[in-house]
């Protein structure tokens, strides 16, 4: 029931496994597989993270074998998130298997998770977790004022000693409050799996990235009536970097205008989400440096919609992407950088 435990054992047994890969091979194709895929959709952001880093261990250390078992598996789990109706009017997603009472048949399908179902295991322990409590940025107000039920008089879990104390016990504990998991949820694992099957097969990971452009396109048209795809994007930003340099410069730069748009556009949503704008621009300055800014901005500019609207919005926001250090003060004792 503690996520922090669970984010542990994610990577203390893909290390294990990578110590004694003979003794551990039948357990991981019995149990350890479907442990792991369950919890790249797990509530927990970190949680997902370190499952995909597991995978990412096991890859290394069965090759071929385990990469297919990720190439079998991946394509529907990034895809997830299209299963997604939205809903304009009440902001709300309304998607096959989600929301109250649904089942989790489908997304288990998804996932891999019929060992879990087997074991009694998948629905009592793995599939719901407590929400993560999210921050208020700038362009919230507005909203807390007109959704009071959905930020009033929710509780947030922490590891530390304010967790509420709801039932007997105390710590990190979900205590048996919980919720689904979100269909977001399971793309935001199969981002952190791809870049980790770049990372070991970049020939393999290439050919996901056109759905991944396609991941960006749709999030952005709907972030602003989804607040979650805010922190969708905030992912994609930060994992397109590590994806693209493990790729290399001349695969990537064929498909650097799938993402221009969407990530461009990102920048424009610091008033609502200031981590997606930022991430958004963290991936611009680092493209930069990696392809060369000519040639970033030379990409803008060849594309057939909106090119102009692009670099304007590009140029109007350099504040977010070059971040002058020079300025910032430096703790005492430490000296600036030569």
């Amino acid at each position: 029931e503690s996520w922090p435990v669970r984010d542990a054992a994610c990577i203390a047994t893909s290390n294990f496994i990578s110590g004694f890969p003979n003794e551990s091979k039948a357990l991981v194709g019995t149990e350890l597989y479907e442990l792991w895929f369950a919890h790249l959709s797990d509530n927990i952001w970190s949680v997902r993270e370190d499952s995909a880093i597991a995978l990412g261990n096991v890859m290394r250390t069965y090759g071929d074998d385990a990469v297919e078992e990720v190439l079998k598996r991946l394509p529907n789990i990034l895809g997830k998130v299209f299963d997604e109706n939205v809903n304009v009017q009440q902001g709300h997603l309304h998607g096959h298997g989600h929301g109250h009472g649904h089942s989790h048949d489908n997304q288990e399908s998804h996932v891999g998770s019929s060992s879990l179902s087997n074991k009694d295991i998948a629905s009592s322990k793995y599939s719901q977790r407590a929400s993560q409590p999210r921050g208020v940025v700038a362009g919230d107000f507005k909203m807390l004022s007109s959704k009071p039920d959905k930020y009033s008089n929710q509780q947030l879990y922490s590891c530390g000693s304010l967790a509420p104390k709801l039932r007997r016990g105390v710590g990190c504990m979900d205590h048996g409050f919980s919720r689904d998991k979100k269909l977001w949820e399971i793309t935001d694992g199969g981002i952190y799996l791809l870049r980790e099957l770049a990372a070991v097969k970049p020939e393999e990971a290439e050919k996901f990235l056109p759905v991944l452009a396609e991941i960006a396109t749709f999030i952005s048209k709907n972030s602003d009536n989804v607040e979650d795809f805010y922190n969708l994007q905030e992912t994609l930003w930060k994992q397109l970097i590590p994806i693209s340099k493990s790729l290399g410069k001349r695969p990537f730069k064929r498909y650097i205008e799938l993402f221009l748009k969407p990530m461009i556009l990102a920048l424009e949503c610091e008033r609502k989400n200031q981590l997606c704008a930022h991430a958004a621009a963290q991936c611009i300055e680092q493209l930069e440096l990696f392809l060369g800014k000519s040639i970033f901005r030379g990409r803008i500019a060849q594309l057939d919609v909106d090119a102009q609207r692009l670099l304007d919005i590009f140029d109007r926001n350099q504040h977010l992407i070059h971040v002058k250090t020079a300025s910032m003060p430096f703790p005492t004792g430490m000296p600036p950088p030569m």
